[in-house]
């Protein structure tokens, strides 16, 4: 189990309600605890290893999945599909 503690620095959680904490527990890769940094150590474990931030920022990652619309029409309009033909 891996499990980090990141801390010291602006963390920006993508929550409306609660959009900046002090501090967040990452365990396994998923994210266990946002808030004060008294809260997260108490839900941190022994091995935690603490992430200084040094005033940086941290933002969680997100994966852009999109399409251009244009694309999609041009290809449904244009192109002959053909899978299934005999």
């Amino acid at each position: 189990m891996s499990e980090f503690l990141f801390n010291n620095g602006t963390i920006h959680t993508m929550d409306s309600t609660r959009p900046l904490v002090d501090s967040v527990l990452v365990r396994d890769d998923r994210i266990v605890a946002v808030g004060s940094l008294a809260n997260t150590m108490a839900a941190s474990g022994t091995g935690v290893t603490m992430i200084d931030l040094q005033g940086g920022t941290l933002m969680p990652r997100f994966i852009d999945s999109h399409v251009h619309i244009w694309t999609v029409g041009q290809l449904l309009t244009t192109m002959l599909d053909v899978r299934g033909t005999k």
